[in-house]
């Protein structure tokens, strides 16, 4: 069995971005909330988003099942973060890409493309 059995995606409203990673810097973890999202496709990113290989505690700190130990947090601190994201964890057996397409898509959020990235018309 592998030690992170659990596909894990987070989408953060980009206001929220520092303090999640703030959050994850406490669990001596690093947040990637590399994906920048909006409605339209396009700038300004209004959410970022993270997909990352998770162990059972960690789901576990994610979906509220456990309250981590954290210094400079209380379990209402942390409740009220996670209050503002958006977790999913295993969705359905959707890993990797098809899960995070699937959060954000549920969301109607697109992952920004870079505008020297978009098809030029003719």
């Amino acid at each position: 069995m592998t030690t992170y059995p659990h596909s894990l995606v987070v989408i953060a409203p980009a206001a929220m971005v520092p303090a999640a990673s703030a959050m994850a810097a406490a669990l001596g973890l690093t947040a990637g909330f590399a994906v920048p999202l909006s409605v339209s496709g396009v700038d300004p990113a209004t959410h970022y988003g993270l997909h990352s290989w998770v162990a059972a505690a960690f789901k576990a700190y994610m979906t509220g099942e456990q309250v981590p130990d954290l210094q400079g947090y209380t379990a209402v601190d942390i409740a009220a973060l996670l209050g503002q994201l958006t977790v999913s964890v295993d969705a359905g057996g959707q890993t990797g890409r098809t899960h995070f397409e699937a959060v954000t898509g549920g969301l109607g959020l697109s992952v920004i493309v870079p505008l020297d990235e978009l098809p030029q018309e003719s």
